[in-house]
């Protein structure tokens, strides 16, 4: 890699840092108006005409902050997409970006280490393309399946929520069986994970074996896989 193609290299890498900590930030300020504009109102209503009931709305509190807990993580997700997208195809060098980002004024401390962590720590030169090709899409597979997992936990106290009201105004307690799809639903999620996990580390095992890397290398690179995704 020329020194012109690296500089353009890290230049993107710092670009798509900062664009990724800003979009952090701005659905951070998102979630502490939503919570203040529900939660206030609420309970001051509460208070002063003494109807308790309303704090029912409470119940969506959780689900909000699990909602932007997982497109907070699938914001980060996409960011590590593009570097290791970047990786694979031999257009970036991990540790060389780790580095660069680490100096760039402005970026926050913590919120940029916490997303450097996310990145795997192999050594470039012992991993050949279709390996860091194989790395850069299972990750991706990973990163998928795990958001997914997030999603249907943020979704539980909305379609609890749903349930009882239908139940409450339709006057027929049958409905309130609905109440079982959200674990249904997260047991089905947690499943099909598991077997996508299981099924990418036979094709890593496999590219290593192909393209010849020593099966010491091949186990540091799978264990330094973000197996369980940013959730």
């Amino acid at each position: 890699m020329t020194q012109g193609r690296v500089c353009e290299s890290c230049d993107v890498a710092i670009a798509l840092t900062r664009d990724a900590i800003a979009a952090r930030a701005i659905q951070y300020r998102r979630l502490v108006i939503v919570l203040v504009v529900t939660c206030l109102p609420t309970l001051v209503y509460a208070v002063v005409w003494r109807e308790w009931r309303a704090t029912a709305v409470l119940i969506l509190v959780p689900g909000a902050v699990l909602l932007f807990c997982a497109t907070d993580a699938l914001v980060v997700q996409r960011w590590r997409k593009a570097i290791m997208d970047g990786w694979g195809a031999g257009l970036l060098q991990l540790d060389l970006v780790v580095r660069t980002l680490r100096l760039v004024p402005g970026l926050p401390d913590r919120t940029l280490n916490a997303m450097l962590a996310t990145l795997p720590s192999p050594r470039d030169a012992e991993i050949p393309s279709p390996v860091r090709l194989e790395l850069a899409h299972i990750q991706a597979l990973i990163d998928r399946s795990a958001c997914e997992q997030m999603i249907s936990r943020a979704l539980w106290p909305a379609i609890a929520v749903g349930v009882v009201f239908i139940a409450t105004a339709a006057n027929c307690p049958l409905v309130l069986l609905g109440l079982i799809a959200p674990p249904l639903l997260a047991l089905s999620v947690k499943r099909r994970h598991r077997q996508r996990v299981q099924g990418m580390a036979v094709l890593l095992a496999q590219a290593c074996r192909k393209s010849g890397v020593d099966p010491d290398v091949g186990s540091v690179l799978m264990a330094s896989l973000d197996w369980q995704g940013l959730s």
